[in-house]
């Protein structure tokens, strides 16, 4: 018999993956030299199952919040303490 999967959460791995992969193209190109992960708890669990081996390597933090309805001129206040700011 075949688990049940929630197409949902089936569509948020698979957002996941491609959030993935782009940071891994980024870090090809030597576009940062540490990452911070910030999303919801089940996102931020998405995003370390897929994340690669040489990007797990570069989290220097990470952040369960959901930050999506933040405005931009409100993010710094969220992330200070792992930016420096």
């Amino acid at each position: 018999m075949e688990a049940h999967t929630d197409p949902r959460r089936a569509l948020k791995r698979k957002f996941a993956s491609v959030v993935v992969e782009k940071l891994e193209a980024a870090l090809v190109m030597h576009a940062f030299d540490r990452l911070v992960l910030v999303a919801p708890p089940a996102m931020l669990g998405d995003l370390r199952i897929a994340l690669t081996k040489p990007l797990s390597e570069r989290v220097t933090a990470e952040i369960d919040k959901d930050l999506v309805e933040v405005a931009d001129h409100d993010m710094c206040a969220h992330l200070a303490d792992v930016a420096g700011i």
